[in-house]
């Protein structure tokens, strides 16, 4: 059998390269009489790939049917398409698709970003790769959804989790001295969202902690922007006065150099900014190498990741404010609330929250707890809360709004309990609120001018 596999390949250092590479190796120690082919993709001023069957050039059109040919006169079983935005030529990678097509042998199609809410070509050209393959492979069953509601046949979508190398557990180094140790590594990019972790890192140095926090890798070889981001990252960090706790290290690792570097550390950060990446092999490798990661919301993260191995915030999150020690999940909050002195409502007022705070949570609070309400009154369940007071559960509650509050009086037996201090709706007010606003709406003019996105923008979706 003949297996061809369509992707970048080393000396491209480059995450795909990587992963291909990889699966080859497996591939072959799996099947010894199995022939691969190599067709690599390249960019004009890249290295040509070593022991590869043919080199597509990126942006030439006849290059793509040249490959397919290729497959014809090789007598190819099966040809593998290794799928990421930006490796193929033409809008979208549009180019690919003359390839698909002149195929001669069945094509399998590996996507390594799947995309929520793809629309018009994009769309187009991912459904037209999808439908011309015979099987599509995503890396987690969270994305195999996802492509399936593009309207792709769910027989041919296949999800198989990213692979591990299998690699020896260390002691993690803080357990001899005392020290955390930090690691992300990679090419270097603007979606790694390295800034986050560094803002993060020094709301922790201000409070006396002991770590570290390394950063390995090189400019990004098709970013050109990547090198200004370095910079960026540098005067962020000397700006913070974390050096030289945090240091960037210029230096692409072989998997063994690698496998040493992870198990010096004790926790790997991960807080890309593209929530669609549906693939990680950083990710993997730190779990191969037993060390738990803290990651952004990205797709592959929240798919594989529960909190036994890792933690994960929202995709874009900035370092925690002063004051704020923890930020947890919505399916902790009765977790929370045990533990909890006083809880403060302050939400937004959606379907999802109407009577959030109800007899579950209620049942759920620590006794004596104090409970505060200054977003909206439907958010609490009145019948609950009166039942709470009644049953002593709570030391006292301060409500700025309560249920239909533009229609009628609060219930009596709110207004007449000493314990519940009620307000006309004047918590927001302060003496810069108004200031505020108006540097709000004057940043987000400036904003709009400049073409950069506006800050506090309604989503439509979520109704806030």
């Amino acid at each position: 059998m003949v297996l061809t596999v369509l992707s970048t390949f080393p000396p491209v250092r480059c995450g795909l390269a990587t992963y291909s590479k990889d699966l080859i190796a497996a591939l072959r120690r799996a099947d010894a009489r199995l022939q691969i082919e190599r067709l690599a993709i390249a960019m004009v001023g890249e290295p040509s790939p070593a022991r590869v069957s043919f080199v597509i050039k990126r942006a030439d059109p006849s290059s793509y049917a040249a490959a397919a040919r290729m497959l014809r006169d090789r007598g190819v079983s099966v040809a593998l398409i290794q799928h990421e935005f930006k490796i193929y030529g033409g809008r979208y990678g549009w180019l690919v698709l003359d390839f698909l097509k002149r195929s001669s042998c069945p094509v399998i199609t590996i996507l390594h970003t799947v995309p929520s809410r793809p629309r018009g070509r994009r769309l187009d050209v991912l459904l037209q790769i999808c439908r011309g393959s015979a099987a599509v492979v995503t890396h987690s069953t969270g994305s195999r959804e996802i492509v399936k509601a593009w309207g792709v046949d769910d027989r041919k979508i296949f999800a198989i989790p990213h692979g591990v190398p299998r690699v020896p557990f260390r002691r993690p180094p803080s357990e001899r001295s005392g020290t955390l140790v930090f690691l992300s590594y990679g090419h270097l990019r603007r979606s790694k969202g390295y800034e986050v972790a560094i803002d993060a890192l020094a709301a922790l140095h201000r409070r006396g902690l002991r770590f570290e926090y390394l950063i390995y890798g090189k400019d990004h070889p098709r970013r050109r922007g990547a090198s200004a981001y370095r910079a960026e990252l540098l005067s962020r960090i000397e700006q913070a006065g974390l050096e030289p706790s945090v240091r960037l290290v210029e230096s692409h690792l072989t998997n063994r150099e690698l496998a040493k570097v992870v198990q010096g550390c004790d926790v790997g950060l991960l807080p890309y900014t593209r929530k669609e990446q549906s693939s990680s092999g950083t990710l993997g490798f730190f779990l191969a190498c037993g060390r738990p990661v803290i990651c952004s919301t990205f797709r592959f993260a929240s798919d594989v990741l529960d909190r036994r191995c890792g933690l994960l915030f929202d995709v874009g999150d900035a370092a925690l404010p002063d004051g704020f020690s923890r930020l947890e999940s919505p399916e902790r909050l009765h977790a929370l609330l045990a533990e909890s002195d006083a809880v403060v409502v302050s939400c937004q007022w959606t379907p999802e929250t109407t009577k959030l705070i109800g007899r579950e949570a209620f049942a759920a609070m620590k006794p004596g707890a104090i409970l505060v309400n200054v977003a909206r009154g439907e958010i609490i369940d009145e019948e609950a809360l009166i039942e709470a007071l009644a049953a002593g559960t709570l030391r006292g509650v301060a409500l700025d709004v309560y249920v239909g509050e533009f229609e009628h009086e609060p219930d009596r037996r709110l207004w007449d309990d000493e314990r519940v201090l009620i307000t006309p709706h004047v918590s927001g007010g302060s003496d810069v609120r108004q200031h505020r606003g108006i540097d709000l709406f004057c940043d987000n003019l400036r904003a709009y001018l400049d073409g950069r996105p506006l800050t506090n923008v309604v989503d439509w979706a979520d109704g806030y």
